[in-house]
């Protein structure tokens, strides 16, 4: 099954409550599950054995290096970023990794421009945070020539062997911005999906407006003019689809259903259009 060749990385901070109904729910989609835990107290967190034994503490705060850190426990060819706290639905997951296993791209994030969100709207806050994130996507679109939809979204597939590669340098939540522009730089193939956002259940947002704003601008601007690249992606790419042709032949029936059947969600389609 496909599902055996997926980690999930989890950065949590004081997101039990949401971790006990994620977790049950996440097995079916991955093989390897990650939780880098932030909190203090890590005995909240103990049902999680039950579904996974990598749960680590973290040494230094932040997601960036809470991902940083996860990255040495990944065992599995695709990685899939997720945030705690039940905005992403782990039924996207396929979505997310269609493109990969199928060797049409190698970093898919997924968008809320074109799934919706229940947290990006109805407030000041919300409005700021919107307004932000999309202006960054300007600059970025600007700047490559492309037209992507989203840009700040914590949910995202990627290559482990470009993950570790890339080697991210942001300690915060800025490192999702910079995953887009070091990839593209690299001429990394970066695709998108639809994903809808949900409200959160329990806890709130760690993540603060006023904070954090200069911080997304100096990253911005940062890795859009410093120089970058892989070091032999051009190898790293080689083994890949030695890999994808060998390892994934075996599935091509099962992907080309799942293809004709998600076909809007994966190309942002028309639904009501007849399935390719």
């Amino acid at each position: 099954m496909l599902r055996h060749y997926v980690s999930v990385i989890i950065p949590v901070l004081d997101e039990a409550k949401n971790l006990k109904i994620l977790i049950p729910n996440l097995k079916i989609f991955c093989s390897e599950i990650i939780i880098v835990v932030g909190d203090k107290d890590l005995n909240k967190y103990y049902f999680c054995k039950n579904f996974t034994n990598k749960i680590i503490k973290q040494k230094t705060l932040g997601k960036g290096n809470a991902i940083k850190e996860a990255l040495l426990l990944v065992t599995k060819p695709i990685t899939v970023l997720m945030d705690a706290d039940l905005s992403h639905d782990p039924s996207d997951i396929p979505l997310l990794t269609f493109k990969i296993f199928s060797n049409e791209a190698d970093h898919v994030h997924g968008s809320r421009s074109l799934g919706g969100s229940d947290e990006l709207f109805g407030n000041l806050d919300s409005f700021f945070r919107s307004t932000g994130s999309h202006v960054i996507l300007l600059f970025i679109n600007f700047f490559f020539k492309i037209h992507l939809t989203e840009c700040q979204n914590g949910f995202r597939a990627i290559r482990t062997d470009i993950l570790k590669n890339i080697k991210i340098n942001e300690t915060h939540t800025t490192f999702e911005q910079e995953l887009i522009i070091k990839s593209l730089k690299s001429k990394i193939r970066v695709s998108e999906v639809r994903s809808h956002e949900y409200k959160r259940i329990y806890g709130y947002s760690k993540i603060s407006l006023i904070k954090n704003s200069f911080r997304y601008v100096y990253s911005l601007c940062k890795y859009l003019f410093l120089n970058f690249k892989i070091k032999n992606l051009e190898k790293i790419n080689k083994k890949w689809r030695v890999f994808i042709n060998f390892e994934f032949k075996k599935f091509n029936k099962q992907l080309k259903t799942f293809k004709k059947k998600n076909y809007h969600l994966l190309y942002n389609s028309n639904p009501l259009l007849k399935d390719k």
